[in-house]
């Protein structure tokens, strides 16, 4: 294989390279234009030189956010990479309209079908497409192909992007070309950008258009967090810098930008943002990029690499401006290097078809048919200007103020939800539970107690409150120990404890109380000198039922215990024999020393 690129202003910028090209024994040839315009007078004059120029080639390109040469970055510049295939060949298909998933499907029909490519690069319009749709299109027919390429650009304009192949410009629809034969192929995907701030959720949303956040129009959460004066004239290049980071349920970050959005106040993102996601926003780190690019630099430099092809987002452009090129410099000290800024990348994660932003991703390319190349990477010395610094300061200290945010918020919230002296879930929680119990229902039947430590006014009058709490943390542990991980022990004030036995039924649950009772006495007597007992309310959860019903029922249950006499179990409803009032187990001595 071999790889050339050039800058293109006028036809005659073609010769150079048709010398090149002819100078090799190529079996079959890609072009791909890189374009910094949307003229579409201006490219389809392009196409049509080098038609005439390359009969043979197969032709793909899209319009982009900047163009990679060569390593280095251009802006508003056309770029044409050239790939003289010696042993592969090399197909292309356009699939044209706004259904993604199916332009998908069609183009892996089309090209993956009867014979599987080593790899398949798609580049997208970026206003219309939904890269998710059409990764998910591709992957249903060819699950195991590998994917690369991006959302075309209009650098920032965000109001016309196009893509093409020889024959055809599109403004909605994807191009792809599809590689055959001995190819080796490298993959890499460097993200490097760190959610920050406090989890928000997707409240409302459909397939890539983006409707609520918390529960608020998707816009007017973005003026409320970043301020009405930059929504919504500024509003994708906005989240160009502070992506949405989606926190996925198989451990994965992908990042999400809005491309387009529209007078209801719905932002239309590149990929998908499913409904009831949890996100964080998300910031750059200039260090960690420069830093990873030369890492898999130095992996890529041990193999026998003829091209690479770049897929970078324009987030990552914005963020490091003309530093960008730290990133890409040691990629062109291994092979020539090319591509464009996106308004998203497409690659695989996981062993899956995804799209991604703010994401540099790699396709790195050999046939093993030139002769190795003398490498030398430079890897740069990230720059200690004071803009520089401030901006990998800020990431830093953004990261670490979210890292202390998510800490006091998880202690607020235990805080909130539990009783400080025992660590049993207080009544605050205890109402939730039961108001969310009493929404979703439950496939098994539940059992509420209501336990009362008995004359436990007389433990604190006697022996003082510290022995009091002893008796109650005692209690709340013993529990711990002996209900199961689904059933909940709540503090509902004072001495008065509420337990959700879930799958037991009263009857069932009444004989288990009885032995936690006659086993708490025996505790109780061992670690605090004298035995404590407890009454307790039994009954069932009934469905037909309001809450406060319930809970009333409960109560009196309780009630009748204390009146039989304490200690002992009381079933709501349940017709039982009087008995004869047990020792309740007041104190008789002294307790011993705390132990």
């Amino acid at each position: 294989m071999h790889a050339f690129s050039l800058h293109y202003r006028t036809p005659e910028d073609l010769d150079e390279l048709e010398k090149q090209i002819a100078a090799t024994s190529h079996r079959s040839l890609l072009l791909q234009v890189f374009a910094g315009t949307t003229d579409e007078a201006a490219l389809t004059h392009l196409l049509e030189a080098l038609k005439s120029r390359f009969a043979d080639a197969c032709i793909i390109g899209a319009t982009t956010g900047g163009e990679i040469l060569s390593g280095s970055t251009r802006q508003n510049a056309i770029v044409i990479s050239a790939l003289a295939f010696e042993r592969c060949r090399v197909r292309t298909h356009a699939a044209a309209g706004t259904d993604s998933e199916e332009n998908g499907r069609e183009l892996a029909r089309t090209l993956c079908w009867e014979e599987k490519p080593a790899a398949l690069i798609v580049l997208a319009d970026g206003i219309h497409t939904n890269g998710d749709a059409l990764a998910r299109g591709i992957e249903s027919v060819a699950p195991a192909v590998p994917l690369a390429g991006g959302l075309a650009g209009d650098n920032m304009a965000f109001r016309k992007t196009l893509v093409f192949d020889r024959d055809r410009l599109l403004e909605t629809g994807a191009v792809a070309a599809a590689l055959y034969g001995p190819l080796e192929v490298y993959q890499h995907a460097n993200f490097n950008w760190h959610p920050i701030g406090p989890l928000f959720r997707i409240t409302r949303s459909e397939g890539n258009r983006l409707q609520e956040i918390n529960h608020i129009p998707a816009i007017r959460f973005y003026q409320n967090v970043f301020g009405v004066q930059l929504i919504p004239d500024r509003l994708e290049r906005l989240t160009m810098a502070f992506p949405i980071i989606l926190q996925l349920d198989d451990g994965i970050q992908l990042a999400r930008v809005c491309v387009a959005h529209t007078e209801e106040g719905d932002m239309i993102m590149a990929g998908n943002v499913p409904e009831g996601a949890s996100f964080q926003f998300g910031i750059g780190s200039p260090e960690s990029i420069v830093r990873e690019s030369c890492e898999e630099s130095l992996q890529l430099a041990e193999k026998d690499i003829e091209a690479i092809l770049t897929y970078s987002c324009i987030g990552r452009h914005m963020l490091l401006k003309d530093k960008i090129e730290h990133e890409l410099m040691p990629l062109q000290g291994i092979a020539e290097t090319c591509g464009f800024f996106t308004y998203g990348e497409l690659g695989r994660i996981n062993g899956h078809n995804a799209l991604m932003n703010n994401t540099t991703t790699l396709l790195a390319l050999t046939e093993h048919t030139t002769p190795p190349r003398t490498r030398t990477i430079q890897c740069p010395v990230p720059s200690r200007r004071d803009a520089d610094l401030m901006l990998t300061a800020m990431a830093n200290f953004a990261r670490y103020i979210s890292s202390r945010l998510e800490g006091e918020n998880r202690r607020t919230a235990f805080i909130a939800e539990h009783d400080p002296l025992t660590g049993a879930l207080n009544r605050f929680a205890g109402e939730k539970i039961l108001a969310l119990l009493r929404s979703n229902g439950s496939e098994v039947p539940v059992t509420l107690v209501m336990i009362d430590l008995d004359r436990f006014k007389q433990v604190n009058d006697s022996w003082g409150h510290q022995m009091g709490d002893r008796a109650l943390k005692l209690l709340v542990g013993f529990f711990r120990r002996r209900l199961r991980q689904d059933d909940q022990l709540i503090r509902w004030g004072g001495e008065e404890f509420l337990i959700i036995l879930r799958g037991a039924t009263p009857e069932q649950a009444a004989p288990r109380l009885e032995q936690l009772l006659a086993g708490f006495r025996s505790e109780s007597e061992r670690r605090l000198g004298f035995p404590v007992t407890f009454s307790a309310g039994v009954t069932g959860c009934d469905p037909a039922l309001e809450l406060d019903t319930l809970l009333k029922r409960a109560d009196e249950a309780l009630y009748q215990a204390k009146e039989k006499g304490r200690a002992r179990v009381e079933v709501a409803g349940a017709a039982q024999p009087d008995d004869t009032p047990s020792d309740d187990g007041a104190p008789e001595q002294a307790p011993p020393a705390e132990d």
